[in-house]
């Protein structure tokens, strides 16, 4: 898959629109596309007397919450595409959620 400007251009040949190339996973597992206001821009887009709106250790942890969203996202595909049991789902999400973010 590759983004080329408000193009999503899937392998299997499927293009869908993404204004400005962005792609959301809200908190309810719904995919959006686009833009609505800002919620961080990095500092080279400040001006000088600006502070970024969030600090090293709060983009961190963004990253790590959006990482853990789209990783379940990635592993109920798989199980729907592999058709296993929720119970090997269970052991597949948890072993893989320690594989990213680490041990609890």
């Amino acid at each position: 898959m590759e983004i080329k400007g408000s193009k999503v251009l899937f392998s299997t040949g499927k293009e869908k629109y993404a204004n400005v190339g962005i792609i959301g996973l809200g908190s309810d597992g719904d995919v959006t596309e686009g833009y609505d206001g800002g919620f961080y821009n990095p500092s080279e887009f400040l001006f000088d007397d600006e502070e970024p709106e969030l600090t090293p250790g709060e983009r961190i942890e963004l990253a790590d919450f959006m990482i853990e969203r789209w990783s379940e996202f990635k592993i109920k595909a798989k199980r729907e595409q592999w058709k296993i049991s929720p119970e090997e789902f269970e052991k597949i999400t948890r072993d893989f959620q320690r594989s990213i973010m680490g041990p609890s």
